[in-house]
This record gives C-alpha cells, sequence and structure tokens, in this order.
C-alpha cells in the first residue's frame, strides 16, 4: 500500500472517501466541455482526445486513492502526463498556428523541463514537478491577452488556482496531526477547474 495522504489511514477500497469522490469533479467537466464542443461544433478528434482524457484523469486517480499500488499510481500519472503534451501540441497548432517543427521542439522542451523536475520528487511533496505546467499556463496566458483571444483571462484565471491547488498539494502531509482529512481533495477540485477552464479556451478558440 502507498500511503501518501492525511486520509488513508488504514487499507481498504474506501480509506480515501474525500479524495475518491472529488475526483467525479473532472467528470463533469469533460461532460461540459463535451456539451460546449458540441455546441460551438468544435468536435475534432483531438478535442474528443482531451476531452476523454479528463475523464482518465478522474478515473486514474479514483483508482489510486481505492487501491494505492504501484500500478495504479501509474494509472493515476499517465492520463495527466498525455493531456498536458497533447494539450500543448492542439494548442499550438489550432490556436497560436505554430508549425509542426515549433511544435516539436517547444513540446520537446516541455517534457524535458517535467523529466528533469522529477528530479526533486522529494521536495514540496512532489508539487515542485508541477512547476513546468504552472509556468505553460503563466505563459499560454500572457499570449492569449497579447493578442486578444476570447476568454484571454480564463488561462490567468486557470494558473492562479492552479498555484492554489499546489499549495494544497503541497500542504497535504504538513497538516494531518491538525486536520487529518488533508487537503489533496482540494487539488481534485481546484484541478477539474483548471482543466475545464483551459479546454472551454482551447475549444472557443479552434481553428
Amino acid at each position: 500500500m502507498i500511503d501518501l495522504y492525511c486520509e488513508r489511514t488504514t487499507e481498504g477500497l474506501f480509506a480515501e472517501p474525500l479524495n475518491l469522490v472529488t475526483n467525479l469533479g473532472f467528470i463533469l467537466a469533460a461532460y461540459f466541455l463535451f456539451k460546449i464542443a458540441a455546441r460551438h461544433n468544435k468536435l475534432a478528434p483531438s478535442i474528443k482526445i482531451l476531452i476523454l482524457l479528463t475523464i482518465a484523469i478522474g478515473q486514474g486517480s479514483a483508482l489510486f486513492h481505492m487501491f494505492a499500488n504501484r500500478f495504479t499510481q501509474i494509472l493515476d500519472v499517465i492520463p495527466i502526463f498525455l493531456f498536458q503534451i497533447i494539450f500543448l501540441v492542439v494548442y499550438l497548432r489550432h490556436v497560436v498556428g505554430q508549425s509542426s517543427r515549433n511544435e516539436i521542439l517547444l513540446c520537446s522542451f516541455f517534457i524535458l523541463m517535467s523529466i528533469l523536475s522529477t528530479q526533486f520528487s522529494q521536495t514540496l511533496n512532489n508539487s515542485l514537478s508541477y512547476a513546468p505546467s504552472l509556468l505553460s499556463l503563466l505563459g499560454i496566458g500572457v499570449y492569449q491577452i497579447s493578442t486578444k483571444k476570447k476568454f484571454a483571462n480564463h488561462i490567468l484565471i486557470a494558473a492562479f488556482l492552479f498555484f492554489i491547488a499546489l499549495i494544497f498539494r503541497t500542504l497535504d502531509p504538513l497538516l494531518c496531526n491538525y486536520f487529518p482529512i488533508g487537503t489533496h481533495f482540494m487539488w481534485h477540485i481546484l484541478n477539474s477547474i483548471v482543466i475545464y477552464l483551459i479546454m472551454k479556451v482551447l475549444i472557443l478558440n479552434f481553428k
């Protein structure tokens, strides 16, 4: 059993009820994103893949908080990583209009930074590994505003919420003695909102 969060104090499928149920936020986000994409006739294959990955993020995380083993930990991590890479590729191609060469360069840089950041897995409860994601959101937000794209401020709002989510993720193991259920469940809630916001921006600016 992998015991990373305050809420898990015993073995069992429902040892982390809040960390489990809050993954429904990703399923809800995917549902509303599908509705938005369908309404605006933007259900391109890449958009569908990202919506499905949003569901996979919720399912993978739910399985990890139920079984808490190495296999479910992989199921938790892979959809998140794939979502980030595919989102970046789709955004660069269909919103920014970058060439394939620049897409490869920028995505390779993001992957490299993500790999390097995992070397600090013991720092800040592994939250430092998400620094490239936060910086990417800020960069996209600046681009959105400078080019006056639709719902430009949504990305910066998402970046702020992601930063707050990282704080909750970092504090979880430090507050177990004071707040037994921990704060990791807020990581799920805020990130489901983050994904909803950035995907809404992608869908409505998709060309």
